[in-house]
């Protein structure tokens, strides 16, 4: 379960960096 989490939350951290980087022109 905590894995799962885990993956889903680096997932989620990953996804959020790629929208900073690319709503910075």
């Amino acid at each position: 379960g905590d894995i799962c989490i885990d993956v889903v939350k680096a997932e989620l951290d990953a996804l959020n960096e790629q929208d900073r980087k690319s709503s910075i022109p």
